[in-house]
């Protein structure tokens, strides 16, 4: 029990070094975002951070108290709101959180078709996201009168 508070401690510090400003304590594991590390690709959980170091041997012992289940070469991730977990209780259910709602986690280096799949799929989410603001600023921005006549502003 031991190796579980080090670890869910050194995590929440990794968290505090990162700058997160705002606790969000559910992670998605299907809504990814690309990261890279030493030129890498690897696809995280939206709302999380990541360390900028592969995982070694000893590490992937430690993962598994906290439900983790890492390989070699991964990288480690963990829920931007796990710091206020730390706020409230003590490290020991923090880490039973953190395990029970998989606030924590690991991700292995992408193929090359993955990584092609997954760029695709941000570069399309993005596209959506300026279309629907470009909708929305047109619509805001018209004005129709009682007959009908519509006045672009």
């Amino acid at each position: 029990m031991n190796k579980t508070i080090t670890i869910v401690i050194g995590l929440g510090i990794l968290l505090l070094f990162t700058g997160c400003t705002e606790p969000q304590l559910s992670v998605n594991q299907n809504n990814k975002k690309l990261t890279f590390v030493k030129g890498k690709p690897y696809a995280i959980p939206v709302n999380t951070i990541s360390g900028k170091r592969l995982i070694s041997a000893k590490q992937i012992k430690n993962a598994r108290l906290i439900g983790a289940y890492c390989k070699k070469g991964d990288i480690s991730w963990i829920s931007n709101g796990v710091s206020s977990l730390f706020d409230k209780y003590d490290g020991k259910t923090a880490g039973e959180i953190i395990r029970r709602d998989h606030l924590a986690g690991c991700a292995s280096p992408l193929s090359k078709q993955e990584y092609e799949y997954r760029l695709n799929q941000q570069n399309q989410q993005q596209a959506n996201n300026r279309a629907y603001i470009n909708y929305q600023t047109a619509t805001a921005t018209k004005k129709v009168d009682y007959t009908g006549t519509v006045y672009h502003y």
